[in-house]
Parts: C-alpha cells; structure tokens; sequence
C-alpha cells in the first residue's frame, strides 16, 4: 500500500508540476496580453470565464467525473486544457479566446477535481492525505518558481510561443495519469442518484462541516486578497518583466522551503491531539499576520504569506476531504464551492476595503466558527 501510494504521489507530483508550468508562464501575462489584443470588454469576459471554469466546473461535471475511471478524468482534462492553449497561440476572434480559456479552465478543474476525487477514495485517513496534498503542493510552487519567470522571457518572443509552450506542458501531463495510474481504478458507484443540493448543501448542516468551511472561506478571502496586494505592489515596483518574475519566484521558492516545515509543525499538534480541522481554524492566522506586516515590511510579508500557504492549502484539502459528507464527489464539490467563493470575495475585497479590515472581519468569522465547531470537530475532525 505504501509502495502504490508513493507511486500515486509521484504521478501528481509530475501531472502538477508539469501543468502549472504552462499555467503559471501564461497567468501572470493574460492581463496583459488579453486588453492590449481585444479590448476591455472581451478581456472581461474572458478572464471571468476563466476564472469560474477553472474553479466551479466540478460543479456541474461532478456527476460525470463520478462514472468515469480517474486516470480518463485527468487524461482528459488535461488534454482540453492543453488544446485550448494550442488554439490560442493561433490569430483567432475574440469570442474564440473566451471559449478557448473557458475550456482550458474547465479541463484544469476536471484534472484537479479528478486527483482530489482519487485521494479521498483510495487514500484512508488524513494524515495519509495531507502528505500527498503537500507533495502536491511543492509541485506547484516549483512550477510557480519557474513558470512566470520563462512565461516573462518567451513573451517577448509574442504571445504565440508561450500559448505554445503552455499547450505542451498540458499535453505531456496528459501522459501521465494513464501510464502509471492505469485505467481501470473508478469511484464507487453511487447507492443514490447524486443531487447537488443534497449531497452538498445539505452537508453544511453539519457543524464540524460547517465550521471547517468557515475557515476555508477565511481563508481563502485572506488568500485572494493579499494574492492581490501583492500583485499590485510587484507591478507598482518594478517596470522590468524579469524582476516582477523573481518576485513571484521568491513566493514559491519559501513555499517549497518552508512546506517541509509546515508539515513538521502540523504533524507535532497532531501528536499533541490538536485535529486537522482545529488547525485549519488556526491557520488563516498566519495569513492576517501577513496582511499586518504587508505595509511595514513587504519582502518579510511575503515569506510570512509563503509559511501559510504551505500550511493552509494541503490542509484544506486533506480536512475538507475528510469531512462527513454523502461522497466524496460531494467532498470535493463543498470543497470547489467554498474555496470559489472564498478567494473570489478575497480578489473583490480587496480592490474596494482596507486590508486591515478584512482582516478583522476573517477572524471573527474564524472565531465564530470555532465556537460552531468546538465540540463537532473533536469528535468528527479526521484523526
């Protein structure tokens, strides 16, 4: 079992790793590229389409990724995505680009939600789970380290090479799932006929559910909003392309620096009967420490932001996964809603309040749902 979840761990390490290179060499540059080539208006539209497909497609495709062998879910999103990108490294219309980044985003949720959908069937309890999410995690960051970096240098090359590049990424990703996970593994055929509002809504009546998702929308508010403060600032201080890349690589360098750390610090409150779901009330924490010391020190923010990333985003996954829902479809659709809604309150906050008063507003609402699950999450919370 260990030997085939290590080799698991590898397969998403490497289907992580090599998609989120394409992703993180284009995500920076979109913002650019899209206005500069179609106008606000389509650039909107596209950026929009792009943003909710990448996060809400399980949403509606739950019910299909739920009768679909994993490694086909994967193999196929990926594919989409990497298609996609293909086409946009072509001269094509503006209604073109929306479809195409609507699509790549669709496929990347389809990869994401598959990979998710796997670990909380086949991997038994968290602590199991947060060990693949961190691997997962580190993944990312190296490919955050090294994808704006080489997206900034190609783009000057035009907008058709790093589409290219992106594309290729996606496409040999592809490879992955279905060469080493195989494809005959599927989820579990559901007893019931799957319903949205049910299965997924009707989990939050649970307190232990309810308060573990409170703190993820915590936050994930805190996450998109300083995400945005950052941005912001790197853009503000810096006209060289090559300079705003090593910025953002210094962000995923601390990640992948301090991921080990964050696991150490998880694992010791565990031995010390701290659950998963009270750790994840407590780790948004760090974030708001972040937003305190965004104004003094930036450069210390950012490592501040980076240690809290490594801790809050592998436990939302391996906590949220672990939660009494119907399925783990349903777990991992909770687990899409409230980080889409989470981190798209965060990006909307945070161009129209103060930092300092979402900040307040993230640890009432982190307190109050400690005071909702105080009881629940000592019985119910992963062991």
């Amino acid at each position: 079992m260990a030997t085939l979840r290590a080799r698991t761990t590898r397969a998403f390490v490497a289907d992580y790793f090599l998609s989120h290179l394409g992703y993180f060499a284009i995500m920076p540059l979109l913002a650019v590229w899209l206005p500069d080539s179609y106008g606000p208006v389509y650039s909107a539209c596209a950026l929009a389409a792009f943003g909710v497909s990448v996060r809400a497609s399980v949403l509606l495709l739950g019910s299909v990724l739920s009768r679909v062998p994993y490694a086909w879910s994967m193999t196929v999103g990926l594919l989409l995505a990497g298609c996609s990108f293909l086409l946009l490294s072509m001269d094509v219309p503006a209604v073109v680009v929306v479809v195409a980044l609507m699509l790549a985003g669709a496929g990347i949720n389809c990869n994401g939600s598959a990979v998710r959908l796997y670990v909380a069937d086949t991997v038994p309890d968290a602590d199991a789970k947060l060990a693949v999410f961190s691997a997962i995690n580190v993944a990312v960051n190296v490919a955050a380290g090294v994808g704006p970096v080489v997206g900034n240098i190609v783009f000057g090359h035009g907008q058709s090479v790093i589409f290219l590049g992106a594309g290729c990424c996606y496409l040999l990703a592809a490879a992955v799932p279905v060469l080493v996970l195989g494809t005959h593994a599927r989820p579990t055929p559901s007893q019931t006929r799957p319903s949205f509002v049910r299965d997924v809504l009707g989990s939050f009546r649970s307190r232990a559910v309810l308060a573990v998702a409170a703190a993820v929308f915590a936050g994930y508010i805190l996450y998109g909003q300083l995400f945005s403060s950052i941005a912001v600032a790197v853009h503000d201080a810096y006209d060289n392309p090559l300079l705003r890349g090593a910025v953002y690589a210094i962000n995923a360098i601390a990640v992948i620096v301090l991921q080990p750390v964050a696991t150490a610090v998880s694992s010791r409150a565990r031995a010390r009967g701290i659950s998963h779901g009270y750790q994840l009330l407590a780790s948004p924490l760090v974030f708001v420490l972040a937003v305190l010391l965004i104004a003094v020190q930036p450069f210390i923010a950012i490592v501040v932001f980076s240690f809290a990333e490594a801790l809050f985003i592998p436990m939302v996954d391996a906590t949220m996964l672990s939660m009494p829902f119907p399925t783990s479809m349903s777990a991992v659709q909770g687990r899409q809603l409230v980080v889409a809604l989470g981190e798209g309150t965060g990006m909307a906050l945070g161009v129209a309040v103060l930092p300092v008063w979402i900040a307040a507003g993230c640890v009432a609402l982190l307190l109050v749902a400690a005071l909702v699950g105080r009881r629940s999450l000592a019985v119910q919370a992963p062991a």
